[in-house]
């Protein structure tokens, strides 16, 4: 089984989001992936995503369209999951 660490993060944080980041990667649990989930426009603070914040090596950064706010570091990975599920099930004929 895969084990994700899947994160959001808003422009007051982005400061501290690398080392954030660097803290999750020493851990002693192994983990697959990192994935931090930022949207091009954060509707809560009037903010458009102008440069993605510095992440460690290995960390993968995924823009989102929308702004789910806390959600946003769930929801778009629950999808990705589901269109792999639905894939899947296609594949095998399965409806």
């Amino acid at each position: 089984m895969e084990t994700i660490i899947s994160l959001t993060s808003v422009p007051s944080r982005f400061d501290y989001l690398e080392e954030t980041l660097l803290s999750l990667l020493k851990q002693s649990y192994p983990v697959d992936k990192i994935n931090v989930y930022l949207p091009k426009y954060y509707k809560r603070f009037d903010y458009h995503l102008k440069k993605i914040p510095t992440v460690p090596k290995g960390v993968n950064v995924k823009i989102t369209k929308k702004d789910f706010g806390p959600a946003t570091k769930l929801l778009p990975a629950l999808n990705k999951i589901k269109n792999k599920i639905d894939n899947n099930k296609k594949n095998l004929g399965i409806s």
